[in-house]
């Protein structure tokens, strides 16, 4: 008897492609209200922790919409992916939705300084319009998310215009020290040091 390569599929992935199945089957059309957690739950068989990284999975591919104290919607049909293989194969190799968003907790809080910081009167006018934006489109999760992303690019147009002036900036007091003839002092933090 052959044996076959098992792979292994993460928890979440099989109960997010479960309901992304039910979704596309129509089981769950456009607008209606996915169970409650606790009852999607014991519907799968599942310990309720287990469900919410398939339903951040699910809000971040855009199938759902979870509205606290409400609770989780579908959106529409599903959007083009580079692959058809689904909610479960959107990540088949890397981090799943709980390693993302700690992944971001990281470092988002050091881009909204920055942004706070060098912010100019047409940055903060384009804030408050998104934001004006998104809490006028609270019910429609799309015209929300359409104007969080277009925010979102602006932004990062702006960054990578200025990244290169700022690693120049960030670099200068050592090529000042290499110009005077110094070798360059082990740089400030943990495991970081110049060559």
């Amino acid at each position: 008897m052959p044996l076959h390569t098992v792979e292994p599929t993460r928890l979440y992935r099989r109960i997010a492609i479960q309901i992304e199945s039910l979704i596309d089957n129509g089981e769950f059309p456009p607008g209606s209200r996915l169970p409650p957690a606790r009852e999607l739950a014991v519907l799968l068989g599942v310990p309720r922790t287990s469900v919410r990284e398939p339903i951040i999975a699910l809000e971040i591919l855009g199938r759902v919409d979870v509205r606290v104290g409400t609770g989780i919607f579908v959106t529409g049909p599903a959007t083009p992916r580079r692959n058809d293989a689904g909610a479960g194969a959107e990540c088949a190799d890397g981090p799943g939705p709980l390693e993302l968003l700690a992944a971001r907790a990281l470092i988002e809080g050091e881009f909204a300084a920055v942004a706070a910081r060098t912010a100019t009167k047409e940055d903060i006018a384009a804030r408050r319009e998104t934001i004006a934006t998104m809490r006028a489109h609270d019910d429609d999760f799309q015209r929300r998310a359409a104007a969080a992303r277009a925010a979102m690019h602006r932004h990062l147009n702006r960054a990578a215009r200025e990244f290169p002036r700022r690693i120049d900036e960030a670099a200068e007091p050592a090529k000042a020290t290499r110009r005077n003839g110094a070798k360059p002092s082990a740089a400030r933090g943990p495991n970081r040091s110049l060559p």
